[in-house]
């Protein structure tokens, strides 16, 4: 059985531009999935578009909700 498409964890931490540590936080919580080549772990495609994709609808770190909106 073929193992899904699929990214080292230095490779995902680079596309994502965070931190291995991060990816590793990630995979222990869940967001992130996994498959084995080997002896190494590696994160499916999957997983990584789709948690970049969430990354993107996020206001970036330090902006805050727009007031007007709340309608305060």
């Amino acid at each position: 059985m073929a193992n899904p498409p699929s990214l080292t964890l230095k490779q995902a931490a680079t596309l994502a531009r965070v931190s291995v540590r991060t990816i590793y936080n990630r995979i222990a919580d869940g967001t992130l999935q996994t498959t084995r080549a080997g002896a190494s772990k590696r994160i499916t495609l999957e997983s990584m578009d789709s948690w970049l994709s969430h990354r993107k609808e996020r206001k970036p770190y330090g902006q805050t909700p727009d007031r007007s909106e709340s309608g305060k």
